[in-house]
């Protein structure tokens, strides 16, 4: 179940955000309380198939039921909130009917919001929830799209960190499928810097997978305003060498040393260099006189 049986990252700005449980009455942010936690529980259990599905139609009878209250009606962020909640159900529990559904309900909560002009920290959550759908498409203009909807959602929910790098994680992806690698660094970066102060372990595990595609589309670069001695740049590259080389599995020092193309002792002594923060110089040879 959801994309590639990977669970699907749930942000939800303000539905597990103290504020935004401030702004319902208590009998309604049950309700809503209880359709995310439904949600979550069914993707801890993404290994175990019937107790999954058991907790997303439970997800989707909690949902019906938020919907039909009478604050859903007077509020529209709650309706809208409900709604995009109802999409990442159907995202989950994967198919094509479901796909098609999340897609639905995703472009109708974001509708919604604009139309009602929902304030912008609850408009963030239907932007996540439909740029997130707009990711898996191979189509340019959904893509595009998909990345004025995070970039939006990011000057949204700055208050809440765990879902601006949810939005930085979701961006770096989106860049590297569009072979942005420039702003998929910057992207990621955001995240990098700050990544110790984020406790969920859904985006640490997200974030792993979306490390692993930045290294591999990383390039060396020497501009041609770069100021840096040759000693210099030697050691980054050397640097460079042997990390895309860790990156590789198995990892053996003959099978890297082979690769860079030098001997397992040069290996040895580059790492020893970089550890002890020393200059690599590579053997050059003399100018003819």
């Amino acid at each position: 179940m959801g994309s590639g049986g990977t669970p699907i990252l749930i942000p939800y700005v303000y539905w597990i955000g103290n504020r935004g449980r401030a702004e319902l009455p208590a009998v309604d942010r049950g309700v809503r309380d209880l359709a995310v936690a439904e949600l979550r529980a069914a993707e801890l259990k993404s290994t175990e198939a019937h107790e999954q599905v058991s907790h997303l139609h439970e997800a989707r009878r909690v949902v019906g039921k938020a919907m039909a209250l009478p604050l859903c009606k007077k509020k529209p962020a709650y309706a809208m909130l409900a709604t995009a909640l109802l999409s990442r159900i159907c995202k989950f529990e994967g198919g094509e009917v479901n796909r098609k559904d999340s897609r639905k309900f995703a472009e109708q909560a974001h509708a919604m919001g604009v139309d009602k002009k929902v304030r912008p920290r609850f408009l963030s959550e239907a932007q996540i929830t439909l740029a997130e759908d707009l990711m898996e498409s191979d189509n340019l203009a959904d893509l595009t799209r998909a990345i004025r909807l995070l970039t939006d959602a990011v000057e949204s929910c700055s208050a809440n960190a765990a879902v601006l790098f949810a939005c930085h994680l979701d961006l770096t992806d989106l860049y590297l499928k569009l072979g942005d690698i420039q702003n998929a660094l910057l992207s990621f970066a955001e995240w990098d810097g700050r990544s110790t102060t984020i406790e969920y372990d859904s985006l640490k595990k997200k974030a792993l997978l979306v490390r692993d595609r930045v290294n591999r589309c990383k390039y060396f670069l020497v501009r041609e305003d770069d100021i840096r001695k040759i000693d210099d740049i030697n050691g980054c590259l050397a640097q460079f060498m042997i990390d895309r080389e860790k990156r590789r599995i198995p990892y053996t020092p003959l099978r890297a040393a082979e690769n860079i193309g030098i001997d397992v002792r040069t290996l040895e002594e580059w790492e020893r260099k970089i550890t002890a923060g020393k200059r690599i110089k590579f053997q050059l040879r003399e100018p003819h006189k």
